[in-house]
């Protein structure tokens, strides 16, 4: 079965959630924590992503962010698949480190006007 498309459009709000693989540990150390930011704050500085809220747990993650440009997918590539490549690096491990894919469900705007 073909995974279904996501829906993706400028100024487009998500709720976006991934946990490590098997429920493991994904953030270990206050080290772990600043190299994600630091990754997530990449493409907020360049514009292209708008955070409006984040919540880092031992195994998973939520943001709730928004996109000015419809490009959710290449900026979670950028964050998840850099952060699992330096993680593997750094603990010596290799592999996955994200169950599945990420999850982005649609929120939508409550003032129905184009912004939080």
């Amino acid at each position: 079965m073909a995974r279904a498309l996501r829906i993706e459009f400028p100024g487009a709000i998500y709720h976006v959630m991934s946990r490590g693989i098997e429920g493991r540990r994904v953030f270990n150390s206050d080290t772990d924590d600043l190299e994600f930011l630091r990754r997530m704050g990449t493409p907020v500085k360049k514009g292209i992503l708008i955070m409006h809220a984040y919540c880092l747990m031992p195994n998973h993650y939520h943001f709730l962010c928004e996109t000015p440009v419809s490009a959710l997918h290449r900026i979670m590539q950028w964050i998840l698949g850099g952060y699992a490549q330096w993680y593997n690096w750094r603990n010596a491990g290799h592999g996955y480190l994200w169950q599945g894919r990420y999850r982005a469900i649609l929120g939508d705007d409550p003032q129905g006007s184009g912004g939080l």
